[in-house]
């Protein structure tokens, strides 16, 4: 009788918090048993014991090693604002399964803010010292618990994901999961893609047809962002799946996607760029836009005029060769108009060649293709 009065008098004016938390929810539609079970538990505890203004923190559906929960940061807000007296939980879990942090709240925070915690199934109380003692080995154990949940599901993952199974539980856009079979895709239901979504498929081996596990991965269980993998810890699976681009495809777009295309003020990129390739060394032509500078006198002094420079394209091979003595090719450009001109010519010339004999003209085309494809297998 007296100690409760002590904590009655103590929490006088203050909200009782009754905290519930559970990781995973069950069938039911509402509240899982759980958590039903745990808040009659502490209503009962409270009533018994004479504390008033009881007001329920929920979190269901949030593991202990999560502290980013709505119901417990709300209570947390309302200890910060002096409006919480006592905090009464089920047992030391369920405020969570960090013990470093778990030990702060407990130990610093509550006490800070006057704030009285009872841990239930623990019979651990801040107001009677010697009943904290145990609660530190407590912390280390419900945290150990959280560490061999993680250890087992990671294990489980390896598994199936070394078995050439998704591990992801979202298919990569533009595909469904086959309802006959989760760990295949189904391309009978394709949606439609936006642009970001298009230039994903492009990068995505998915795309090809193969199943790629083990892209990233948590260094700890503690931790909430996964960091990419090394490239040897990838297991790639092909042909898991019907593809939507071939192969080939898809990798001369990795190649055109390597060069980088730089805007101009006009917000325009320049379409020839990656396209042409030096006589000499066969390096790629980089462009340069357009520029002005400081005209100068035959002595190298400034005549006060201005000089503009045209557009063009010099050999990247010279351009990237820093050591002299290293250089690989020659200084030499050709202009950017110049380029236009030969291209406009090329295609009024095809235009003249369709009008004139179209037969020929297509037989012609295909058998350059065939050419250049010989090449390449060769």
């Amino acid at each position: 009788m007296n100690r409760t009065r002590q904590t009655t008098d103590k929490s006088k004016n203050r909200i009782t918090a009754l905290y519930e938390r559970l990781s995973r929810d069950d069938e039911l539609a509402g509240d899982s048993n759980s958590i039903v079970n745990q808040k009659k538990m502490l209503e009962d505890y409270a009533k018994s014991n004479g504390y008033t203004d009881l007001v329920h923190f929920t979190d269901d559906g949030y593991s202990g090693g999560n502290f980013d929960r709505p119901g417990w940061k709300e209570m947390l807000r309302q200890i910060e604002d002096g409006s919480i007296g006592a905090v009464i939980v089920k047992d030391m879990s369920r405020v969570g399964r960090d013990y470093l942090q778990v030990g702060f709240y407990t130990e610093v925070f509550f006490r800070e803010k006057g704030v009285h915690f009872v841990a239930i199934s623990n019979g651990v109380d801040s107001d009677i010292n010697t009943s904290s003692e145990f609660a530190p080995f407590l912390n280390i154990m419900n945290e150990w618990y959280l560490r061999d949940c993680s250890r087992k599901i990671k294990a489980v993952l390896q598994a199936k994901g070394r078995d050439g199974k998704p591990i992801t539980n979202n298919p990569p856009y533009g595909y469904i999961k086959d309802p006959e079979d989760k760990n295949r895709c189904d391309m009978s239901k394709p949606y439609e893609w936006a642009g970001v979504s298009v230039v994903r498929m492009l990068e995505k081996p998915e795309y090809m047809g193969d199943t790629v596990n083990f892209r990233t991965k948590k260094l700890s269980y503690k931790d909430k962002v996964a960091v990419k993998n090394d490239s040897d810890e990838i297991v790639v699976f092909t042909d898991t799946h019907e593809a939507i681009i071939d192969r080939k495809t898809w990798y001369m777009v990795q190649e055109l996607r390597k060069t980088k295309r730089r805007i101009n003020t006009e917000g325009e990129s320049n379409p020839f760029v990656g396209k042409i390739f030096c006589a000499d060394c066969g390096g790629k032509m980089h462009y340069r836009n357009e520029g002005k500078r400081a005209g100068r006198k035959w002595r190298g002094l400034p005549d006060g005029s201005v000089r503009t420079t045209p557009a063009c394209y010099n050999c990247g091979n010279y351009n990237n060769s820093h050591d002299q003595s290293g250089k690989v090719c020659c200084s030499h450009n050709i202009q950017a108009k110049v380029i236009d001109q030969l291209v406009l010519e090329t295609i009024q010339y095809a235009c003249k060649s369709v009008r004139m004999d179209e037969r020929a003209f297509v037989e012609s085309i295909r058998t350059n293709i065939c050419k250049l494809s010989d090449r390449h297998k060769k």
